[in-house]
């Protein structure tokens, strides 16, 4: 079936460019583009759109839809951003599938060069600060008996959000307030260390699908929310690309755009079946029903539409990370997402 799209959920050239696609012009124009999109994205569950494309190859039904001949996409796993971030650079990726932070620090270093920008969100997924201190209940409990594991102190997207929460409780000039109390660890190593109880880990920013699972042992309790350091609802996982790749393959990122909200549509609809293909994909052993519930929670937002994008790019140049600062979310995004009621 095909998806109808709303004008609110995506630009009108997506909906009503392709009703007037199929031109002899147009069709050469399309059949000028690349014919090989290369993904690299993390692995995890903020990113089920990009799996679902891949799985159900939604990408090439769209851009042959819009008059292109075809076009086959690959998909790498690639745990650092740093990492992706410099496979798109030196040319070995096209479209880079990760979290919003390393991205604003690639948009400030590409600012007016290569022209870096997101071309659409993803999901806003929450991240739960979870204790098993049972004198912490709030986030401005933490004394220096604590200690608070993320992925990695000061620079990921955790550790902004700790600074950014720091920034409303304390004031701008002591977003670090929390930083010496923090301790860099892989997320599975945090989870593990705060169910046990045995070591001087006394809390965890944590991520899907850790964050529930730490919350179901006895004397675990969420203190925190991601949302509380944007003030609502934030953009997490996101994709983006060079100008240059952008402008020159139109056709391709408008139908790019129209998976992703065919995926978003498809992943709300059937999320048992959605997670069945993130766990296929991933090698996992997980059960299905389990990870279909954390899909429908309604603290993951998924959608192509950027939301509180601005309030972390804002912080950033505040606090010195980058360097130029935006005048609104979109100067952050490409055009495809500019007529969607962002932030």
């Amino acid at each position: 079936m095909v998806l109808r799209l709303s004008r609110r959920e995506v630009i009108g050239g997506v909906a009503a460019g392709a009703s007037s696609s199929f031109t002899p012009a147009r069709i050469a124009r399309a059949q000028e583009e690349t014919s090989q999109i290369r993904f690299v994205r993390q692995i995890g569950l903020g990113y089920l759109q990009i799996y679902l494309i891949e799985a159900q190859n939604l990408l090439d039904k769209h851009v042959r839809a819009l008059g292109h001949p075809g076009v086959t996409a690959t998909f790498q796993p690639v745990a650092s951003p740093a990492t992706m971030n410099d496979m798109l650079l030196g040319g070995q990726a096209d479209i880079v599938v990760a979290g919003f932070p390393p991205f604003l620090v690639l948009w400030d270093k590409t600012f007016g060069r290569a022209d870096v920008r997101s071309i659409a969100a993803l999901c806003c997924q929450p991240n739960y600060i979870n204790t098993n201190n049972p004198n912490v209940a709030s986030v401005g409990d933490f004394t220096e008996k604590d200690r608070i594991a993320l992925p990695a102190i000061g620079v990921s997207t955790q550790a902004t959000y700790l600074q950014m929460i720091a920034a409303t409780l304390y004031g701008v000039d002591e977003y670090k307030h929390f930083d010496h109390l923090t301790v860099g660890l892989p997320h599975a190593e945090a989870a593990a260390a705060l169910i046990s109880g045995k070591t001087e880990i006394t809390a965890h920013f944590a991520s899907p699908p850790l964050m529930y699972e730490e919350l179901r042992h006895p004397g675990i309790r969420r203190i925190g929310h991601s949302f509380d350091a944007t003030g609502g609802p934030g953009t997490t996982t996101h994709l983006w690309t060079t100008k240059r790749f952008y402008e020159a393959n139109p056709h391709l990122m408008t139908a790019l755009i129209a998976a992703l909200v065919e995926a978003t549509a498809s992943l709300k609809s059937n999320p048992v079946e959605a997670a069945k293909i993130h766990l296929q994909l991933d090698r996992s052993n997980s059960d299905p029903e389990s990870v279909a519930k954390m899909v429908a929670d309604p603290d993951m937002i998924w959608g192509v539409v950027p939301r509180n994008t601005f309030k972390m790019a804002d912080f950033l140049h505040k606090t010195g990370r980058v360097k130029n600062q935006p005048a609104s979310w979109k100067d952050l995004f490409f055009p495809g997402v500019q007529g969607l009621e962002g932030s």
